[in-house]
């Protein structure tokens, strides 16, 4: 693989994970700014972003709507970075990038879902040190590798 691979969940407890040639690294999302540092190294290359749909629901229970405004606002600003910075980027379903992961499709409550999704990542990543901010974008980077192989 000779691109670089943006995984970017927009939760405010989110994060943002690159897999590139030499490696991956993975932070949790802290500011746009700190978004803007981190993406802005990446204009010009060779790149791709996979940045997770808001659905309106979380493990199948609806989000209440100050977060819908806050993921909304997440999405909006990370959405203009890659645009601004020419990032190709694709929104994906969390069915979508979750599909295929053993295990999870069989579980309907959140805080176990999430459990599940940060054994998985430090499972396939455990250099990155997953926490439960970045594992999801460490999957969904995951899934972006393995549909540009």
């Amino acid at each position: 693989m000779s691109r670089f691979i943006v995984g970017i969940d927009p939760g405010v407890n989110g994060g943002l994970c690159i897999i590139s040639p030499s490696g991956a690294s993975a932070s949790p999302f802290k500011t746009a700014a700190g978004y803007l540092d981190i993406l802005s190294v990446l204009r010009g290359e060779d790149v791709k972003a996979y940045v997770e749909e808001l659905t309106g629901t979380v493990a199948g229970s609806p989000i209440t709507p100050p977060s819908s405004f806050k993921l909304g606002r997440n999405v909006g600003i990370i959405e203009g970075l890659l645009m601004a910075l020419e990032i190709p980027f694709e929104t994906v379903r969390p069915k979508a990038w979750q599909q295929g992961l053993p295990g999870i499709a069989s579980i309907k409550v959140y805080a176990q879902r999430k459990r599940a999704l940060h054994n998985l990542a430090q499972q396939r990543f455990p250099q990155l040190k997953p926490t439960l901010k970045t594992c999801d974008a460490i999957l969904i980077a995951d899934y972006g590798r393995a549909r540009n192989e």
